[in-house]
């Protein structure tokens, strides 16, 4: 008996039926990856948007502060200038401006009060700080910490949330480290004893000064000198900055 196999028109073998679904598969596994791919890209093309927008409104944010400290440090007398409770004063740690340790005032954490060694992020009282109408200072909730800001604007995220805080130091206070004679070398010497940072740092700037051409063009040059954060606690007494009367 001779048994004859035909395959019907229209109709697919199995092995053919198959193939097809696999194909079908394969073409939707690849629209599905494409639709991710696009869903991602669009996404990260928003996060970058915003986070230029929100750059760039940092940027003049930080100028206008800039401006406003110039502007008021412009009207500003000379008297007022040297007015030990004059706002434009830097106060750090110090809220109460007693150079005393009041409770709620260690913002390092440290033990101490911190004026001028304060970060700028953790001033409880910076340069021009903002009041309110009934003249109490106002404050931010920065990384679970009150901080104090000079001012601040509306922002798409919460009202008054782009601020920006000003930090003035008189640097004629300061340390000129380009100065030249022995006294340079005494203060510095001075200063890193008091500071708990050894008796001969004077020394060590000067001998790396002289290595560097004579003369710093800037005081984050001594970091390679005495280290980063022996750097971090004399910075603010020191100045790259001088004026001479040249009558």
């Amino acid at each position: 008996m001779v048994t004859i196999k035909r395959n019907l028109p229209g109709i697919a073998r199995p092995s053919q039926r198959s193939v097809v679904l696999i194909m079908v598969l394969a073409v939707l596994t690849i629209l599905l990856l494409l639709a991710v791919s696009f869903s991602i890209f669009t996404r990260a093309e928003r996060t970058i948007t915003r986070n230029y927008v929100d750059e760039v409104r940092a940027k003049f944010l930080a100028r206008s502060g800039i401006e406003r400290a110039l502007n008021e440090l412009t009207r500003t007398s000379f008297a007022g200038l040297s007015d030990a409770s004059a706002n434009w004063l830097y106060w750090g740690e110090d809220l109460n401006r007693n150079n005393f340790l009041d409770a709620g005032e260690d913002q390092n954490g440290n033990g101490k009060l911190d004026i001028l060694t304060c970060p700028l992020e953790l001033a409880l009282r910076p340069s021009f700080a903002a009041v309110k109408p009934d003249n109490s200072l106002k404050y931010k909730k920065i990384k679970n910490k009150k901080t104090g800001f000079s001012d601040a604007l509306e922002s798409k995220y919460e009202n008054e949330g782009d601020l920006y805080s000003l930090k003035i130091i008189d640097s004629s206070s300061q340390i000129y480290i380009n100065g030249s004679g022995a006294g340079v070398e005494n203060l510095l010497n001075n200063l890193g004893e008091i500071l708990g940072l050894g008796k001969n740092m004077g020394q060590k700037i000067i001998v790396g000064r002289t290595q560097k051409g004579g003369r710093f063009t800037s005081k984050a040059e001594i970091t390679e000198i005495i280290g980063k954060e022996t750097y971090k606690k004399i910075a603010p007494y020191l100045t790259v900055y001088n004026w001479t009367n040249s009558k």
